[in-house]
């Protein structure tokens, strides 16, 4: 009927008619145990994809059919319902949790080739990053606002705001630090190029970034902001004492 099955021109034909049969019928690919790339909504480039970029960049990993990112359960639970509502908004797709059995753990994880195909479009590579050198890329690195979303994304995964205490001329000051910490070189030094051209005056330390001044932390989050509860009410609460030590 669609040619000989033999040749490219008669498989090429029957592919046709078969995937015309499952979009006439969605619920047939289904019935016959056959999957099918799932249909996901591609948003222009801008603030909410850059920050998911950051956000993947951070504590996500792409496989050829899954995205997964990886949070806490425990201290990160109010930032995961956070992530589920941006990957509905940006992709009109719904995520699912898995839970570790042997630490706090937890995935949010999306099996589509088609989001995984549409990320890789925008920048982002399947596998190791380490290996692959994983970068911000080249789009967002040319808008500021961009980079500044990235950041967000970055930090509120890979990042930490964390209280210590010094000792000068015998007495001992609270003080406060931002730190983001990651193993790919190329990634930490876009995001200290991103800090040094903001004036948050970044320092580098092996496999981390640290902003250690009070008046650089606050434009820190003035500017770039945070939309993981565990880092902006740390930051919050901390003021208080900050101020009047």
């Amino acid at each position: 009927l669609y040619g000989n099955p033999g040749t490219p021109e008669g498989r090429r034909k029957g592919g046709l008619a078969t995937i015309g049969k499952f979009m006439a019928d969605p619920g047939l690919a289904k019935k016959l145990g056959l999957r099918i790339k799932k249909e996901i909504k591609c948003p222009k480039r801008g603030l909410q994809l850059a920050e998911f970029v950051g956000i993947v960049l951070g504590d996500g990993g792409l496989t050829d059919y899954q995205l997964k990112i990886t949070f806490n359960r425990d201290t990160d639970a109010e930032y995961a319902d956070f992530l589920q509502e941006l990957i509905k908004r940006l992709f009109k797709l719904t995520p699912k949790i898995i839970s570790k059995k042997l630490d706090k753990g937890s995935d949010i994880a999306i099996y589509s080739k088609s989001l995984v195909e549409f990320l890789e479009s925008n920048g982002l590579k399947r596998g190791n990053k380490i290996k692959n050198k994983a970068d911000i890329p080249f789009w967002i690195k040319q808008n500021n606002n961009f980079q500044l979303s990235c950041l967000r994304g970055l930090m509120d995964t890979d990042g930490s705001f964390y209280s210590y205490h010094n000792t000068a001329r015998g007495n001992r000051y609270l003080n406060f630090a931002l730190c983001f910490t990651n193993h790919s070189r190329s990634l930490l030094s876009s995001v200290y190029n991103i800090l040094q051209a903001n004036k948050l005056g970044p320092t580098e330390a092996k496999e981390r970034i640290y902003i250690y001044k009070k008046e650089s932390i606050k434009r820190y989050f003035k500017i770039v902001g945070s939309h993981n509860p565990k880092h902006f009410e740390k930051y919050q609460n901390s003021m208080e004492g900050w101020e009047s030590g």
